[in-house]
């Protein structure tokens, strides 16, 4: 039985090693060092008619409504996820946007709101003062950059980060170093205090160069919203105007590939800014199964990073099904999921079984 004297030790100790282990991550988190820099981002406006320029496309992330580009180094961009707990209830958690294979890629993260809750204009204040209360700090951090803790000293750069209008997107711009590479992070911060992360990584040349200028244009050019309404409005606007019957008619085979994969990053915008539908779920699988299914059949090279897109069709269509088979399997949508869960796991189905085929007559 523990004695008052040693009860008291433990207790003793336990609030030293607590207050130690506080201690030593204020010390290594750069957000309590105290005031942050300033960096301010230039609006933008790219124009799709410039032949200069990327080929560009408004879409939507979250809460954020710009134009993205179409095309990095002359190859079009292509939008993927893998899957994790997310929908319904929940925004999907991850998407990536493949600029180029191993030099450049962003991460886009589902929208979060920190506790406690705070705007935009009080986050500004507290995370640049060093007197601003440690839990509600780091709880903030814990939310907006769940795995800022193994970068440690690799953080060079963190700076609060707005546009040049009111309507502007505005939060955190985290630098990361590393020997190869780089990663920029802009946490976006709504004017409710809700976040969202844009991670950008980039290779530490000519083509990392090209992305990381790129991507300060799509900032400076997105419109930051306070509620989903109206990304979600232009979003299914966009969805109502594709013709699978037009895409089919386009003669040339590396057109009609670009419109699919197109086609496939607006889905993927569309389930961005609302994952509560089965159908875009069923559609995407569609598109990346006729797309994957093309290019094996064509046994011909359109795209330098085509082999890619082959290699991620079955996982992104095996995400997608374990997405749909997250929906209820009763109620009003128990009918719609299971049509679309026998569908779905056919196109992969056929997909692999072809993919297996190629392979052998090679």
């Amino acid at each position: 039985m523990l004695t008052r004297t040693k009860l008291l030790l433990i207790i003793i100790a336990g609030f030293t090693l607590w207050g130690s282990s506080t201690l030593y991550f204020r010390n290594r988190n750069p957000f309590f060092h105290g005031s942050i820099d300033s960096e301010i981002i230039k609006k933008t406006d790219p124009d799709p008619s410039n032949a200069d320029q990327a080929s560009w496309e408004v879409l939507s992330y979250g809460y954020e409504l710009g134009p993205w580009p179409l095309r990095f180094q002359d190859e079009p961009v292509v939008s993927t996820l893998t899957y994790q707990k997310g929908p319904p209830d929940k925004f999907i958690p991850e998407m990536n946007l493949i600029w180029s294979p191993t030099h450049a890629e962003i991460r886009i993260e589902g929208p979060r709101t920190p506790t406690p809750v705070q705007s935009r204009l009080l986050w500004k204040i507290h995370l640049g003062n060093k007197l601003f209360n440690a839990g509600e700090k780091k709880s903030f951090i814990d939310t907006a950059f769940p795995d800022l803790k193994p970068y440690g000293k690799k953080i060079k750069k963190i700076s609060w980060f707005e546009g040049e209008t009111a309507s502007s997107p505005a939060g955190i711009h985290l630098q990361i170093d590393f020997a190869n590479s780089q990663i920029d992070r802009y946490i976006l911060i709504t004017e409710e205090g809700i976040t969202q992360n844009f991670t950008l990584t980039a290779s530490k040349d000519s083509v990392g160069d090209d992305a990381r200028k790129l991507f300060i244009q799509v900032l400076g050019a997105m419109n930051a919203k306070n509620t989903l309404s109206e990304p979600r409005y232009w979003m299914g606007q966009k969805l109502k105007q594709i013709r699978m019957d037009q895409i089919e008619a386009i003669q040339n085979p590396k057109l009609r590939y670009e419109r699919l994969i197109q086609v496939r990053n607006e889905l993927l915008s569309q389930l961005a800014v609302d994952p509560r539908s089965i159908a875009p779920f069923f559609h995407l699988a569609g598109i990346v199964h006729l797309l994957g299914i093309s290019l094996i059949k064509e046994k011909k090279v359109y795209f330098k990073n085509q082999e890619s897109w082959l290699v991620g069709t079955g996982p992104l269509l095996t995400g997608l099904i374990h997405y749909v088979k997250d929906f209820p399997d009763s109620g009003d949508q128990k009918n719609e999921r299971d049509a679309a869960l026998a569908n779905m796991e056919s196109l992969l189905e056929d997909f692999l079984l072809f993919e297996q085929r190629a392979s052998q007559k090679i």
